[in-house]
């Protein structure tokens, strides 16, 4: 009974929403037509690591074969802020670095899709985030989007 009680009420506001022509603010992904992209992400193919002081815990993937660290700004100090991430696979012996400039204090999150695909999202601020994801193996970036929140943060000015 008392799911029934959290159902009907949901229920009745979608189908006011769909009645009434109402949308439901969302998250929009497009192409990346003003070349957010080439401004703020550089991905360059290194031959060895480079030299660092201390590099934070490397976040590996399930089978253990490739991993990356991820170095994000100090947001204690006025932006504009960059981060750098170093992604390894080691079983095609291939090494990049990622450069992600002039991001918001959001930061850049990256996480493994799988043993071969890195997922990562790098905030432009609170409304424009870059989605992509790339593979370790081919070295390319398999998908890449614009993330467009202004639904979201102002659902009224559509």
């Amino acid at each position: 009974m008392k799911k029934l009680t959290l159902i009907v009420p949901a229920l009745i506001l979608l189908c006011y929403q769909i009645s009434s022509g109402q949308e439901t603010p969302r998250i929009l992904y497009q192409k990346d037509s003003l070349g957010y992209f080439e401004k703020h992400i550089k991905i360059t193919k290194l031959d060895s690591l480079p030299e660092a002081g201390s590099q934070p815990k490397q976040i590996r993937n399930s089978a253990g074969s490739a991993g990356f660290y991820l170095v994000e700004s100090d947001f204690t100090k006025p932006g504009p802020w960059n981060s750098t991430a170093i992604v390894a696979n080691v079983g095609e012996r291939t090494l990049y670095k990622f450069e992600f400039l002039d991001h918001a204090s959001y930061g850049v999150r990256m996480e493994w899709v799988n043993d071969k695909l890195l997922h990562a999202k790098v905030f432009l601020g609170r409304i424009i985030a870059l989605d992509f994801i790339f593979d370790t193996v081919t070295g390319k970036v398999i998908y890449g989007e614009v993330e467009d929140s202004t639904n979201i943060v102002y659902p009224d000015q559509r």
